[in-house]
């Protein structure tokens, strides 16, 4: 893996900022600094550098455009820059921040993630999150891993444990116990 190396331009005896020689190559830095116009060239070179970046990133996976912002700024580009890459990303098609979200939402969803911990999740990743629905997520998670819970195969103190795991997981009594009575005659929980 290649090292990241970053290089000083000085003007005035006094560093400007650090640039990164991943985004910028040092050709590009050696002509600019002799010259007058030096702020736009590397501003172009760095917006350019920093597309470059941002599809090899959004080839290897789908990204949301807080994600590439985060690895852009990681990687020492200017903030001013960084929102104009993101919006020629989106411009091109290459980010889609509202299907990126639905897709980690069903993937969460599919393996058992509550609507509270999906919202932590988005949280941390800097992404606002939409309301979500819990009960769907709660069935679909009762009749592929809980299913002893419907059928009535399950001990008292077994369905005691499964509510609890369920209610560690992030769903709430009441809708546990309405999912239930939903499925059976009794409330197996009194």
């Amino acid at each position: 893996m290649q090292k990241r190396q970053n290089r000083n331009i000085i003007v005035d005896g006094e560093p400007v900022r650090s640039v990164n020689l991943s985004i910028v190559s040092r050709e590009i830095l050696d002509e600019i600094e002799g010259r007058e116009d030096w702020k736009s060239r590397l501003k172009e070179a760095e917006r350019k550098g920093g597309i470059r970046y941002a599809v090899r990133a959004l080839s290897k996976q789908a990204l949301h455009s807080q994600q590439l912002k985060k690895r852009l700024l990681d990687r020492d580009v200017d903030p001013d820059v960084v929102e104009e890459i993101i919006v020629y990303c989106q411009d091109q098609g290459w980010i889609d921040d509202e299907a990126w979200v639905e897709r980690r939402i069903q993937y969460w969803q599919q393996q058992g993630k509550s609507s509270i911990d999906i919202k932590q999740r988005l949280r941390a990743l800097g992404i606002a999150s939409p309301s979500l629905d819990d009960r769907a997520a709660l069935e679909q998670l009762i009749q592929k891993k809980y299913s002893g819970l419907l059928g009535g195969s399950m001990s008292y103190v077994t369905k005691q444990k499964t509510v609890q795991a369920l209610i560690r997981r992030g769903f709430s009594y009441g809708l546990i116990q309405e999912v239930l009575l939903k499925y059976s005659d009794t409330c197996m929980m009194q």
